[in-house]
């Protein structure tokens, strides 16, 4: 058997450890990324390349944004159906960009 990751043969001085996201086998070098792992209960854990780069991005798309910190009002549909009694044309054509 060899790394999955630099195919370096496993012996008496390559030692066999598996990724604990994906499972495949790499050799200490190619298994030494630290990443915080949601198959074993957000522990951090040493990862390969790949399983980094994935668990990067998906915690890169998870940020969640508090709306009630942010200034200014959120505008939504509603919001702006009652302001087309106020204010006429403004209001129904940025009422015609959410439909």
């Amino acid at each position: 058997m060899s790394c999955f990751g630099c195919s370096k043969k496993y012996g008496m001085f390559t030692k066999e450890y598996g990724c604990p996201n994906c499972g495949y086998s790499y050799c200490a070098k190619c298994l030494k990324r630290p990443m915080a792992v949601p198959r074993q209960g957000g522990k951090v854990l040493n990862v390969c390349l790949i399983c980094y780069d994935k668990l990067s991005k998906l915690q890169a798309t998870e940020k969640v944004i508090d709306c009630e910190a942010l200034p200014g009002t959120i505008v939504t549909k509603p919001l702006l159906s009652q302001q087309k009694s106020e204010t006429g044309i403004a209001a129904v054509a940025a009422d015609s960009l959410f439909e």
